[in-house]
């Protein structure tokens, strides 16, 4: 058993060991916060499973978790805490309304099973652009102003400029570009695209 003093002692020693692993990262600990964006991104685009595309697009947007924790003070922590929680709803709510297609009978798991939605099924169209259900979830997710994951990029990247990491914060802009291009292409082919017969 521990006394009481043994465990702040720990506890102290573990923080000092993160903080200053963090302040200073190896090569290893660089490639991964630089490094998972990118690699996220680039095999999202490539999915046409939706669910797929949305799971891999899970390490691109850890990435921007990473940075927060990456400048090392309190603006970068709650900012990664931040992101994390905006995160999280809007990939929950996006993967609800997939189940939610998926037990109406409509397929749901591909990204042709989306194509003219709003032809085939105007109310679930309907339900998804007015309700701000998947449509808002996508702008979230690319971080299109101004939607709440807009306003958690923005804090983390504004936490990694502040800490003079400029260059991930580059990293991160356009990695966000390109993620912008797949969680948009779910708008378009909902809208624009015509339906399979």
């Amino acid at each position: 058993n521990f006394a009481p003093g043994q465990i702040h002692r720990i506890a102290r020693l573990c923080t000092r060991r993160s903080t200053a692993c963090i302040k200073q990262p190896g090569k290893g600990q660089r490639s991964l916060r630089s490094g998972g964006q990118p690699f996220g991104n680039l095999v999202a685009i490539a999915q046409v499973n939706i669910k797929r595309m949305l799971a891999y697009s899970t390490i691109a947007n850890m990435g921007f978790m990473l940075m927060g924790f990456l400048a090392a003070d309190l603006n970068g922590y709650s900012a990664a805490m931040f992101y994390v929680v905006a995160y999280v709803l809007t990939s929950l709510a996006s993967f609800g309304m997939i189940l939610l297609l998926s037990r109406e009978g409509f397929e749901a798991d591909h990204l042709d099973d989306f194509k003219g939605l709003n032809r085939r099924s105007p109310w679930w169209a309907f339900v998804m652009l007015v309700a701000g259900v998947m449509t808002v979830f996508m702008f979230s997710l690319a971080g299109v102003p101004p939607t709440l994951g807009f306003y958690a990029k923005f804090a983390v990247i504004e936490a990694a400029v502040n800490q003079g990491f400029v260059w991930l914060a580059v990293v991160a802009v356009l990695t966000s570009v390109v993620g912008a291009f797949y969680y948009l292409r779910v708008v378009k082919v909902m809208y624009f695209d015509a339906p399979d017969e």
